[in-house]
This record gives C-alpha cells, sequence and structure tokens, in this order.
C-alpha cells in the first residue's frame, strides 16, 4: 500500500480512539447536583401544633392543634367549632415548613426597598422541636422576588414568588364543606315537603313513591326522588357555630322544610331560609343533623322542591304529545 495513503488512515483511526476514550471518561464522570434552593427552616412539619400568619390585606389567622399524630386536629382559633379541610391545614403545614429561598444576598437592598417594615406576610409556626418566624417583605418585580427574613437571623433572602403564593389562606379556603345529613338515599322511605301554602307527605314501597292521602295520584317518580337525593348529597358552604335568632336568616318564614325517614326511624329535617345578602348564589338553611348551627348552601337547590301537587303530576301521553307538539312548532335555536 502507498505510504503516503497509510499515513493519513493512521491519523484518523488515532484521533477516533482519542475521541473515544474522551467520551467514556465523560460518560463516568459523577453528575453534578441539580441547583436547589436554600431550606429556610428544619422544622419537621409533623411537628407543628400552631401557624399563625398575616398578610398586608388585613388577614390575620391562626390554627392551632393541641397534639401531634394521625388522630390531631387542626381548628381556628377564632373559631373552634367551624369545620376545617384538615388536608388543607395539614398541606399548609408542609409548605411553610418545607419552603426554599432562590439564594441569599451577599450586598442588601435599602431597607425601604426590602419592605421589611410593612412586611407583605408574616409567618410564625411553633411546634413540639422549636419554632419558625418568617417576615416576607416587598416583591422585586424584576426578578418576581420577595424579600424575606427569618426571626433571629440578619441574612436577607429572595423567595419566588409562585412559592408564596396562596400560603395566606381565609377562612372560606379552609373550610371544609359538611354533609347536611347522614342518611342514604336508597334507605328514604318516607318524605314530607311544606313549601307554605302546601304541605305534602310521601312514603315510598318498593321503589314506587305515593302520596299519603291520595295513594293512586299518578306521581312523577323522578322529580320525588331528586328531592330525596338532593337532600341525601348536599353540602354546606359555610357554617355560622354561633347564630343569632332564626328571624336573621328567613328560618322563621322558611323557602322550604323537608324531612326525611328511614324505615328503621332514622329522620333528618332541613329548613331552607332566605337568600345569603353576602352571596346571592346561597342561601340560609338549618338542620337536625347539626342542631345550633346555621348554614348556607347552593341556592340552586332550592328548585328541586319547588313542585305543588299539580306539578308533581306525572306526564300522561297526552300531555306528553302537547309538549312533543310545541317542542315542534319552536325548534331550539
Amino acid at each position: 500500500m502507498n505510504k503516503k495513503k497509510l499515513i493519513p488512515l493512521v491519523v484518523v483511526a488515532g484521533v477516533a480512539v482519542a475521541l473515544g476514550i474522551a467520551l467514556l471518561v465523560l460518560l463516568n464522570q459523577p453528575q453534578a447536583a441539580e441547583e436547589t434552593g436554600i431550606p429556610l427552616t428544619d422544622l419537621p412539619a409533623e411537628s407543628v401544633t400552631s401557624i399563625h400568619y398575616t398578610n398586608s390585606d388585613g388577614l390575620d389567622i391562626t390554627l392551632n392543634r393541641p397534639a401531634t399524630g394521625e388522630d390531631a386536629t387542626w381548628t381556628l382559633e377564632s373559631d373552634p367549632a367551624l369545620p376545617i379541610d384538615q388536608g388543607t391545614a395539614g398541606t399548609l403545614a408542609t409548605d411553610l415548613t418545607t419552603l426554599q429561598a432562590a439564594r441569599a444576598l451577599d450586598e442588601t437592598p435599602e431597607a425601604a426597598e426590602m419592605g421589611f417594615d410593612a412586611p407583605t406576610m408574616e409567618f410564625l409556626l411553633a411546634g413540639d422541636t422549636g419554632s419558625f418566624a418568617l417576615t416576607v417583605g416587598a416583591l422585586n418585580s424584576m426578578t418576581n422576588a420577595y424579600y424575606a427574613k427569618v426571626e433571629g437571623s440578619d441574612t436577607v433572602y429572595t423567595v419566588a414568588a409562585e412559592d408564596l403564593s396562596g400560603m395566606c389562606k381565609d377562612e372560606a379556603t379552609l373550610y371544609a364543606a359538611q354533609p347536611v345529613t347522614d342518611l342514604v338515599a336508597g334507605d328514604v322511605v318516607r318524605m314530607t315537603l311544606n313549601t307554605g301554602d302546601e304541605v305534602l307527605h310521601f312514603t315510598k314501597t318498593e321503589d314506587t313513591w305515593a302520596l299519603d292521602d291520595d295513594p293512586t295520584y299518578a306521581l312523577d317518580q323522578d322529580v320525588v326522588s331528586r328531592m330525596v337525593t338532593t337532600v341525601c348529597g348536599l353540602k354546606t358552604t359555610w357554617s355560622i357555630t354561633s347564630p343569632g335568632p332564626d328571624g336573621t336568616y328567613g328560618l322563621d318564614t322558611t323557602n322550604a322544610v323537608i324531612t326525611l325517614a328511614t324505615a328503621e326511624g332514622k329522620s333528618v329535617e332541613c329548613r331552607f331560609g332566605g337568600p345569603n345578602p353576602a352571596d346571592d348564589t346561597s342561601c340560609y338553611l338549618s338542620t337536625s343533623y347539626a342542631p345550633g348551627v346555621v348554614s348556607t348552601v347552593a341556592s340552586n337547590n332550592l328548585s328541586a322542591f319547588a313542585y305543588t301537587r299539580a306539578t308533581l303530576a306525572a306526564a300522561t301521553p297526552e300531555t306528553a304529545e302537547s309538549t312533543d307538539e310545541v317542542t315542534a312548532e319552536k325548534p331550539v335555536e
């Protein structure tokens, strides 16, 4: 073979071997650790027994649990009887104890710029193993991060705004919706509907509902069943644990009173009151399942009980045919 051709081939082969060796070395190098934030506390979430926080909007919340463990229950200090969503409160404790700073500043901005004199948020956690206090100052709009300081240290940190978003939960966010009864719809065999103008009593026999005073009256079974399932599936949107007089909530002149009972004699009475002036999508409700408490529920549930004896009549072939004709004359566009 021509030596002039052989030399370049040898050089190419040598370069290939060198590149292969370099690649193997790179592949076997230990991977650099992913960049992580700076932990702000080592307080374990499971040890936290108190969470207190305020924000610049005037929110001031304290959550307490007197003990830790699986059976520990979070309560709102200002209203201990208010049902609190335990998962939401527990997640808040976890999020705060695992909160990390993006970085610690070597040179701190001017005091006025950091905003610690008028904090945006303040958090104080206490537990069996210690405490953790965090002051959140002003937002740096350029980095979308807040300045923050931990009690006991002069270090100024920056914390991403998204990491602090939603930390200051109000009472409505912490609230746990409550069922208005523990009855199961399929177990209910008696119902009373009192709309003020009319009182109707129903009994179910072998899955068929009938009026007590007129058992042969043809009822719309779907509508009657819907009344039962509405009550059994209804949940509150808020609870007033120390209510005033019934008249305050329109419960002295109710929109509807529904009573359900099972064959075993277990029962519940639900009284639907007036509209909630603070929220036109809800109305007041009192129930024998939670005596001494006035709750709010979505007001559109009232439509399930807006019936009379006449409007509860089952459709006959004649009325169904009439309805079809009207629909045909004016189709939905």
